[in-house]
């Protein structure tokens, strides 16, 4: 009990540098046009998930579904 507010604290201090990395991102992002995400769920339940991105971001998403295991690969490849 007692490190729940000394994590808030940190929470709270650092939440500024985060939204900062997102806006840059978004703002990358809108530049490439289009984002790719690797996943290996279901692509009705992913429609979900695209939909709130696109929403909040204003940029288009495209789904490439595998394995985990491909998954992952494909973004160590790509990394």
């Amino acid at each position: 009990m007692r490190f729940i507010a000394p994590l808030i604290f940190l929470a709270i201090s650092f939440a500024h540098l985060v939204f900062a990395q997102d806006a840059k991102l978004i703002a990358e992002g809108k530049k490439e046009g289009k984002v790719v995400i690797y996943g290996s769920m279901e692509q009705d339940i992913f429609e979900g998930v695209r939909l709130s991105f696109e929403k909040k971001t204003g940029i288009s998403a495209e789904y490439w579904r595998a394995s985990g295991a491909s998954v992952l690969e494909r973004a160590l490849s790509e990394s």
